[in-house]
């Protein structure tokens, strides 16, 4: 009996014991961590599928907890799945997605092969998309895709631009097609920086740019009211990304350095910093309701083959950093916000900051034509460094729903800092031999603060359907204070003349407008507009000069006010329907400009009372049919003015360059007429756009000039008595060649007339006493009376100048495109003539053309080679200006999973230069300015695309591990 006891007891331990081991096993199986594997393959081909998207969503959650993408054999493996059900999906642009629930019970899940099925309908896209329209027309758009241009693997979207015919990118930042500026970059339809195009030329990668849309765009109240002419359109260039990149987080980073490679040299021209480094970083995240993106970068070189832009807004001419060109070196960090979170609204708001340094030199010779035949030569050089540090915030709020109410508001704020440093030497000679030399240096400290907006209301179908009543207020405060030192020393037949002066600067404008229109429509296509506008501007400059001792300088102080009122009435009538719009209308301009100024005690008052009257009709046509859109405005416009040109003192900043304001100069009044068409051949996938431009101006704003008997300069604005006129013709054209279209031709050709008008001393006229300067009595004897009586009628020895200068230019290229190789072949040139009639004999004509080739090749493995080599060769040029030249940039990429490693050479040759040249109507400039010469960078970049915005961070941090 006992040892059936013990016989009983020891079975039921072993079972307890037995028992517990399979739970302990069983809970070791629910709670340990196992490895996914498998293997993409095309279905049809059952090619590996490499980068593709694989994750797992545990049954009956919606959250994304492990992440992994594809190799280059398809093959898969994600790490440290917990044992369960989830669903398994792949997913690969081209292809459908794969969706299957599996249980994972074993240490290693091999899942197999998964085959993926080709999407046809994103096949059929492709397919239009890579033999179709590189350019199309659709009514005022022009559509531009981008999978048409290719593109190296770090290109930005600037890059991409400068790849479109008729489209230019300037070292401003701004952008021109076919000859007209754009007004604005939006990215997705949305307000992408504000006024900062370099947030999105810079930035955006060019790879995920599916099409750039160039939009003819009727501002807001104007699109609400339904009646828009020309003054209410802006050009607004829509970047619209590829659909992966709609949604979710998407961003790039790239980090670069270098160093020049030039060879010692004592040519300032040629710019030696050394150690070059070159960096920016973006990340954009997309939702339905949401856009959000961070930037940021830090260069003191451009990446070889592209170009450095700097950006002047909200009125940041007046300074003397923005004026500077030179090479730049700029920091910067922004973020961009827009969302419809706010009920019934679309707001914005960006909030950036900027540091930037600019290093400029330049060498110069200028010849100044002379009624007597006698011309004056000058020599000149300018080295000089700048950097500024500015902050800027921008606001948008845009009603959607404008059925029945409009309202949008857009204020904007810019705060800067800015310090110049600045030397000049000069040379002045005639075929008699040296009239005088000079050196200069100029220091500035400023500081500016602007804040800016518009606001836009309005209401419609007030009691009759498109009846409306719109309202636009806009307005623009800004001050600008600091110190200016100013030291000079002129040479005349060896005798020096020096001046050492500190100013203390400030200046301020208030700008008012505001405008209210009514539209009465009458039958279903016609309706008349009135519209009444008022506009308040002031702007004042205040000059206080010291002498070294810290005294007061009397002669070199000085005030300037402008207050200009303008009243403006218009009437207009329309007609609209489907294909036809048709507007003719009257517009009457009633303006008041007073200027207060005050110079040695002495304050004088111009235009008090006056008033000007102006009537000028208007008239636009816009025809669009089929892929066929034809348009014609014309205009005109007050143009008032501000500035320094009514300060009633001397600049002699550069003291053989002497400059005064007119108090009594006057608003001048522009007209202008544009005509536009465009076509696109749907069968043979052909695009030609025709624009042609001119202006009339009337009262503009021209200089008097003349030298005294040891070539100095002096210069003060007056209003040309006969019209200023300009006009401008701009053609492009771009068709692929063969069924397959692996050939593509473009053309873009170009042309202007300009007949500028100046004032020219008859000879040479005594200079001005810069130790006793009286503004009031030099403008006696210059001047005359308030209406510039002895000017005019010659009696203080001035006669017109007229010149006419002739510029045209023709651009071709010839691409051709396969899977591994885009080569551009192109040639340019360009020629501008100059006619003189005070000096028939300084008549110029000069050339400037290059040929090029352009190629990127594609080998395979992920390595891309790209390089552009270019002949630059000039005639008629001043001697010792327009050398010829090679130049040649070449760099090299790989690309490994998410990383692009890349070097890049800039100018092999070690020969290019910057070359400009100026006509006016009383001189012909040419100027060579500071490069960067021959130099290398090495990069490292990184991009990923979208994220689901449901994932959470350990699957970014799964992402992250599987790139690297």
């Amino acid at each position: 009996m006992k040892r059936t006891a013990i016989l009983m007891c020891l079975i039921v331990l072993s079972v307890l014991s037995l028992r517990a081991q399979v739970i302990s096993y069983d809970m070791i199986q629910r709670n340990m961590n196992i490895n996914v594997k498998l293997t993409l393959k095309d279905a049809k081909t059952s090619e590996p599928i490499s980068w593709a998207s694989v994750y797992l969503i545990p049954q009956g959650d919606t959250t994304i907890t492990h992440f992994a993408l594809s190799d280059d054999k398809g093959d898969v493996e994600i790490k440290d799945v917990p044992t369960g059900k989830y669903e398994l999906n792949a997913e690969m642009i081209g292809y459908l997605p794969h969706k299957k629930v599996y249980t994972f019970k074993k240490w290693n899940e091999d899942l197999g092969i998964i085959k993926l099925e080709e999407n046809p309908e994103y096949l059929d896209a492709a397919t239009v998309t890579a033999a179709g329209n590189a350019i199309m027309v659709k009514q005022d758009t022009i559509i531009y895709n981008a999978s048409s241009f290719k593109v190296g693997e770090n290109d930005m979207l600037a890059d991409l631009l400068k790849k479109m015919p008729g489209v230019e990118v300037g070292s401003d930042g701004s952008v021109t097609v076919n000859g007209e500026k754009v007004d604005k970059i939006t990215v997705g339809g949305k307000t992408f920086f504000f006024d900062d195009p370099t947030a999105a030329l810079s930035n955006l990668p060019a790879k995920i740019v599916d099409k750039i849309k160039v939009v003819d765009k009727n501002k807001e109240a104007a699109e609400f009211s339904g009646v828009s002419t020309q003054d209410d359109k802006e050009k607004v260039m829509d970047v619209e990304l590829k659909d992966e990149y709609s949604k979710g987080w998407f961003g790039n980073a790239k980090l670069g350095g270098g160093a020049t490679l030039t060879p010692k040299t004592d040519d300032k021209l040629i710019d030696d910093r050394g150690l070059l480094y070159n960096g920016n970083a973006m990340v954009s995240g997309y939702t339905e309701k949401d856009q959000i993106v961070f930037i940021g970068n830090a260069f003191n070189a451009t990446e070889p083959g592209s170009q450095t832009f700097m950006v002047y807004g909200l009125g940041d001419m007046d300074s003397d950093f923005a004026a500077m060109r030179g090479i730049n070196s700029s920091a910067q960090a922004g973020a961009n916000y827009s969302t419809e979170r706010i009920k019934g609204f679309e707001a914005t708001v960006s909030a950036n900051y900027k540091n930037n340094a600019k290093d400029a030199a330049t060498r110069s010779a200028r010849t100044s034509y002379q009624n007597d035949g006698q011309d004056l030569y000058t020599d000149g050089t300018y080295d000089g460094f700048g950097n500024e540090n500015s902050v800027s915030i921008n606001m948008e709020f845009k009603k959607k729903d404008t059925k029945k109410f409009m309202l949008h508001f857009v204020p904007a704020f810019k705060y800067s800092d800015s310090r110049v440093n600045s030397s000049n030497t000069s040379r002045t000679y005639s075929e008699e031999g040296d009239l005088n030399s000079s050196t200069s240096s100029v220091s500035s400290h400023s500081k500016g603060l602007i804040a800016s907006g518009w606001l836009d209301a309005g209401i419609k179908d007030l009691g009759k359907k498109r009846r409306s009543l719109t309202m636009d207020i806009s307005y623009e405060f800004a001050d600008r204070n600091g110190t200016r030192t100013e030291l000079s020393e002129i040479i005349y037949g060896g005798s020096p003349t020096q001046k050492d002066l500190l100013y203390r600067n400030s200046s301020g404008r208030q700008n008012i407008e505001g405008t209210i229109a009514y539209v009465e429509p009458f039958g279903e296509k016609w309706a008349l507009q009135t519209m009444f506008s008022s506009a308040f501007y002031t702007n004042s400059n205040i000059k206080n000069a010291f002498n070294p001792d810290g005294t007061a300088n009397d002669y070199y102080t000085s005030t300037a006010t402008n207050r200009m009122l303008q009243e403006r009435a218009t009437l207009l009538l329309q007609y609209n329907n489907d294909t036809l719009n048709v507007q003719a209308g009257l517009n009457a301009d009633l303006f008041n400009n007073e200027v207060h100024a005050r110079q040695r005690g002495v304050e004088t008052v111009t235009g008090k009372d006056e008033w000007l009257l102006n009537w000028s009709p208007f008239a636009a046509l816009r025809y669009k049919k089929d892929s066929h859109n034809f348009r014609f405005y014309y205009s005109g416009y007050v143009n008032p003015v501000t500035g320094s040109t009514i300060t009633p003192n001397l600049d002699i900043s550069d003291p053989i360059q002497i400059k005064a304001g007119n108090i009594y100069l006057k608003p001048g009044f522009d007209n202008h007429f544009s005509a536009t068409y465009s076509m696109n051949d749907r069968e043979t996938f052909s695009f030609l756009n025709v624009n042609l431009y001119g202006s009339l101006g009337t009262n503009s704003r021209v200089d008097a000039t003349w030298f005294d008997d040891t070539g100095v300069r002096y210069s003060i604005p007056v209003n040309s008595k006969k019209p200023v006129s300009t006009t401008s013709l701009y053609v492009s054209y771009n068709i692929p060649i063969g069924k397959e279209r692996k050939f593509t031709f473009s053309t873009y050709g170009w042309g202007t007339f300009q007949s500028s008008k100046g004032y020219q001393a008859k000879g040479r006229l005594e200079g001005l006493d810069l130790q006793n300067f009286d503004y009031g009595k030099f403008m006696d004897g210059f001047w005359g009376d308030a209406s510039g009586d002895r000017f005019y009628s010659g009696e203080s020895g001035f006669s017109e100048s007229r010149t006419n200068t002739y510029n045209w230019g023709l651009q071709a290229s010839l691409k051709y495109s396969i899977d591994k190789l885009d080569a551009t072949l192109s040639a340019q040139t360009g020629n501008r003539i100059s006619k003189y009639s005070l000096d028939p004999d300084a008549n110029v004509n000069n050339w400037a053309s290059n040929v090029g080739i352009d190629l990127i090749y594609s080998p395979g493995k992920e390595w891309e080679i790209k390089t552009d080599f270019r002949y630059l060769f000039y005639n008629g040029y001043t001697a010792g200006y327009g050398e010829p030249e090679w130049r040649w940039n070449l760099g090299v990429s790989k690309t490994i999973k998410s990383v692009t490693l890349s070097l890049k050479a800039a100018d092999l040759l070690n020969q290019t230069k910057s070359l400009q040249r100026t006509t006016t109507a009383e001189y012909m400039e040419d100027v060579y300015s500071r490069v960067l010469g021959r130099y290398f960078l090495f990069g490292v970049s990184f991009n990923f695309g979208k994220m689901n915005s449901k994932k959470n961070s350990r699957v970014e941090n799964a992402m992250w591990r599987g790139m690297w």
